[in-house]
């Protein structure tokens, strides 16, 4: 197991409350179903019901769940609509002390006649840049200097006694350090160099008459690593989760269900509960995936087109010989930021698809205001500024935005490009402004 996860497990806080019913039972379950822990799974759900997800009701803590564009519809693919193909999005909206604190808990429903297998996908995105070092590098040394490098044939920088490849430094004794290894920087942290590099390495050194002769070293380097080790989500710390037997990473799970109905609860640690033995992050990005809340503004019913997905979830490519990320090897998609629901049918078809986003809010006034009106032109879920001036406290001087989201980190850290490559790891100890 990786130490980035045998840092952070701590024992899961088992939080209980009294529950209360909250707005409608449409989006809330209470008692029925209720669960805790790991979740459970519950037998029949009430037949009239549709394709649904649900959220369970806290005490002393708002939330609101609804399909995009309309604050008062639930998160529900009616029965009737059983042979009429589609896909629905929702979301999640939560206070962003609320998100990191408490997690969430959901039940999902599937009514009798939909699916032959439920498929759930875990939410997951990459907390740094992963990737592959490059394939081949030459380097000539002369009497211990670095005199020349090129990576394919291409030139690239000399830095000090190593070879710069753009994506790690390869010294004149060979030894490689790969800007996709973080834990030789902490080794709280992952290895996420995956792949081989041939290097070839010429040494020139002075003979018994000082005349410099050359010898060839020819070799292979090995990353060590692999880019999913750079995945962070919270289903790696849900115990009953399925886990891939090579990697230790969460699986999508699948269930036949032969049309038959099927509802269970499962409850979404948060970020206290796993890593309050490290105390640092302030960070809300291992839950809320939602993104882009311009373009869900400009028009819900077309964010999932018009959106641009953060390089966290889909990084494209890593850093190449150019070390900027406008070329390189190409990454895998860790997600698209949301908690994925799939009904297939007996030959895998996709019959209904839900995605569910989780929505962090920086202050309770543009969460209230969202939650009364539903129109998302006058709200700003990433308000900043001081409390007291920008939004409501006691006291003034504190930040309106407690913990990073991934909206925060773009504005602040991408220039405001959803398509910048920001990480959340790289901000985990920084306080949002």
């Amino acid at each position: 197991m990786r130490h980035i996860r045998t840092l952070w497990i701590a024992s899961l806080l088992v939080i209980t409350s009294a529950l209360t019913a909250c707005k409608t039972e449409s989006n809330y379950f209470v008692d029925e179903n209720a669960s805790g822990g790991d979740g459970t799974d519950n037998g029949a759900p009430t037949t009239a019901t549709g394709f649904r997800v649900r959220l369970k009701a806290k005490t002393g803590v708002e939330s609101f769940l609804h399909k995009f564009g309309d604050v008062n519809a639930p998160c529900e693919i009616a029965k009737a609509d059983a042979n009429n193909p589609g896909e629905m999005y929702c979301m999640l909206n939560m206070m962003e002390y609320d998100v990191w604190f408490h997690g969430f808990e959901y039940e999902l429903n599937v009514p009798e006649g939909f699916c032959h297998y439920i498929e759930e996908r875990p939410y997951q995105y990459y907390i740094a840049p992963p990737g592959k070092p490059p394939e081949s590098v030459e380097m000539v040394v002369n009497n211990g200097v670095v005199t020349s490098c090129q990576v394919g044939g291409v030139p690239v920088p000399i830095q000090g006694l190593a070879c710069n490849t753009g994506e790690g430094l390869l010294y004149a004794n060979g030894s490689f350090n790969c800007a996709y290894n973080y834990s030789l920087a902490d080794a709280r942290l992952p290895n996420c160099c995956e792949g081989r590099m041939n290097t070839t390495i010429t040494t020139y050194t002075p003979n018994d008459q000082g005349v410099l002769v050359g010898v060839i070293q020819i070799s292979e380097v090995v990353g060590g690593g692999l880019m999913e080790n750079c995945y962070d989500t919270p289903h790696f710390y849900i115990t009953t989760w399925p886990k891939y037997s090579t990697t230790g990473l969460p699986a999508t799970s699948y269930l036949e269900l032969a049309n038959q109905t099927y509802t269970r609860t499962q409850k979404i640690p948060s970020e206290y509960d796993v890593r309050a033995e490290r105390g640092v992050t302030k960070s809300v990005t291992f839950l809320a995936g939602f993104h882009d809340w311009a373009a869900y503004a400009a028009d819900p019913l077309t964010w999932p087109s018009t959106r641009t997905i953060p390089r966290s979830f889909a990084p494209v490519n890593d850093r190449g010989i150019a070390g900027d990320f406008s070329s390189g090897s190409a990454v895998d998609a860790a997600g698209d930021g949301s908690y994925q629901f799939s009904c297939l049918g007996p030959a895998g078809e996709l019959r209904h698809r839900i995605r569910l986003y989780l929505n962090e809010w920086n202050t309770v006034e543009d969460f209230q205001a969202f939650r009364q009106d539903g129109d998302p032109t006058a709200v700003d879920p990433n308000r900043t500024g001081l409390a007291g001036v920008n939004c409501a406290a006691v006291n003034t001087g504190l930040k309106c935005n407690t913990y990073w989201g991934f909206d925060d980190l773009i504005t602040r850290h991408g220039a405001g490009d959803p398509g910048a490559y920001v990480f959340p790891a790289s901000y985990w100890t920084d306080t949002p402004d």
